[in-house]
């Protein structure tokens, strides 16, 4: 990943409780090697926004990106 935030759109499931489950579009922050930094934005309102920051296992993340992946070629 490149060492500026990335944006990208995920399908998850119960990996990330504070952010939820389903497609979501997550910012990247940082990936290092025992672990993922991720914000996530909930809402926009008058002006303001509410974003989560949540850490994810390197595993959990590198397990992710492959299923993203494997989704966006089929």
């Amino acid at each position: 990943m490149a060492d500026q935030p990335t944006s990208l759109y995920l399908y998850l499931q119960d990996e990330a409780p504070r952010i939820g489950s389903g497609k979501r579009k997550v910012t990247v922050m940082s990936v290092g090697p025992k672990w993922v930094k991720l914000k996530y934005c909930k809402a926009k309102f008058k002006g303001r926004s509410i974003t989560i920051n949540h850490k994810l296992p390197r595993k959990t993340w590198d397990r992710l990106i492959r299923l993203h992946n494997k989704n966006e070629t089929a």
